[in-house]
């Protein structure tokens, strides 16, 4: 009586796999075929420079960053000696400096949050 439950299992996965196969295979001749011929139309149309440079480009690699290879630094506050605190603390204190500011780039009227 086990054997019946492993029986149905087995059929179930070898469907799913069947399935899958084909849905994968209908899938590579709907997009993937079409994309191919696209990309080999306009690979045609390039010239030998820009088709020596996309092969460089392409050799060069892919990049991707995992999450063990990435370094976390601890940022470092401010403190009230650095310039630019100092600077923001004078451009707050000096109204007719914010007006020229604001006057010279439209922008620049969010500072008001800032300090």
């Amino acid at each position: 009586m086990s054997s019946i439950p492993q029986l149905t299992v087995c059929r179930n996965l070898l469907g799913t796999t069947i399935g899958l196969l084909i849905l994968y295979n209908l899938f590579e001749r709907i997009v993937f075929a079409p994309l191919d011929k696209l990309a080999e139309e306009l690979e045609q149309e390039l010239d030998e420079k820009t088709k020596r440079e996309l092969m460089t480009e392409s050799n060069a690699g892919l990049f991707i960053r995992l999450p063990f290879t990435i370094k976390k630094f601890q940022a470092r506050a401010y403190r009230r000696t650095d310039p630019e605190v100092q600077e923001c603390d004078r451009l707050c204190h000096d109204p007719k400096l914010m007006r020229k500011i604001r006057g010279m780039c439209p922008s620049a009227s969010r500072w008001k949050y800032l300090c």
